[in-house]
């Protein structure tokens, strides 16, 4: 998975992330980050749920396939039509 800006998992612990703050002064969209300062280290964390990081995966595995050009229903309705009707009679 890719987190961004360098952020590194916090001990076991699901669902956070963090990285140095420094490295944050200089990125063009810190206004627009979901990473947040915090108060006794100068860290930045970012938290987020299984369910987030669940639909994140879909939503990578769903642009790769369609990079890819293939159609995997397309491919899938073609096989069952096949089994059905083996000698296309319709």
């Amino acid at each position: 998975m890719h987190f961004p800006n360098k952020l590194e998992p916090i001990g076991t612990r699901s669902g956070l992330l963090s990285n140095d703050a420094s490295e944050c002064k200089t990125c063009p969209f810190r206004d627009q980050c979901p990473v947040h300062l915090l108060t006794r280290v100068p860290k930045r964390m970012l938290r987020f749920s299984q369910q987030e990081v669940d639909l994140a995966l879909r939503r990578q595995r769903s642009a790769d396939a369609r990079t890819s050009r293939q159609n995997l229903r397309a491919a899938v309705e073609a096989t069952v039509r096949s089994v059905k009707h083996p000698f296309g009679n319709g």
